[in-house]
């Protein structure tokens, strides 16, 4: 997965993260397993939004230059819709989507909580269980 940049040039001279579909070739923490479980279902999620509507939505991950990063971001005709952070169990929304929310406060800002017992919303920051946001998914 590519980032987010609207210069095409620079989001492939950039770094991408790769995820896989089998999750037994995942190594690492139950973190780093999850948020490949999520990349996977927002993924599906992606195609099946352009087979379905026959619209382009692609799926990046959003640096600075500062190296402030959110884990996803889903994108419609080159526009940013949703930024989604993932977790563990940290149910307090972090710095980077803040920050992000504060620069650019047009965009839905979701951290999913793999622990989390019940959604809720701090400084419009949906912080969602994750079990329960990803079958809401279209897929």
């Amino acid at each position: 997965m590519r980032p987010f940049h609207r210069n095409i040039a620079r989001a492939i001279t950039k770094e991408p993260k790769v995820y896989f579909f089998d999750s037994g070739c995942v190594k690492g923490d139950d973190g780093i397993r999850f948020e490949n479980t999520v990349a996977v279902s927002l993924l599906k999620n992606a195609h099946y939004h352009c087979d379905a509507s026959g619209k382009l939505q692609e799926l990046h991950y959003l640096r600075d230059k500062e190296s402030r990063e959110i884990d996803f971001v889903v994108a419609r005709d080159g526009r940013i819709q949703e930024a989604i952070e993932v977790k563990l169990s940290d149910s307090t929304p972090s710095k980077n989507l803040h920050y992000f929310k504060q620069k650019y406060p047009n965009i839905h800002y979701t951290q999913l909580v793999l622990n989390l017992p019940q959604a809720r919303e701090i400084n419009g920051i949906r912080v969602e269980p994750a079990a329960k946001w990803l079958m809401n998914l279209a897929v």
